[in-house]
């Protein structure tokens, strides 16, 4: 899954998701590895919270999707079930910059 993650990830951007990702595979990869050749390549657009690659490897293209949750699962449907961890993962990660801490006391 990493290596999809990265197929979907900006070499030439300042991502830090994309930086992360591209760190790992190059530390979790065998050097004679090889990835699927991407042949299209649409970088995040926060309009839609969503990157995407289309690669080649042995057989049919293949389309790959990262980012948000609902973006990515309006691209491809998943379980209740699923939807439901997805979303406990999500709240468990705590707040982020955008959303409020609770926690959080105003002095």
């Amino acid at each position: 899954m990493l290596a999809f993650a990265a197929l979907a990830s900006s070499a030439e951007g300042q991502d830090p998701i994309d930086t992360a990702i591209r760190s790992m595979l190059a530390r979790c990869t065998d050097s004679g590895a090889t990835l699927p050749a991407v042949v299209r390549f649409t970088p995040f657009d926060p309009a839609v919270k969503m990157a995407e690659a289309i690669a080649i490897d042995q057989g049919p293209a293949i389309r790959i999707v990262k980012g948000a949750p609902a973006a990515v699962g309006a691209v491809a449907p998943i379980s209740p079930l699923v939807a439901a961890e997805v979303d406990a993962f999500t709240r468990s990660a705590g707040p982020s910059p955008s959303q409020p801490n609770h926690q959080t006391q105003l002095k």
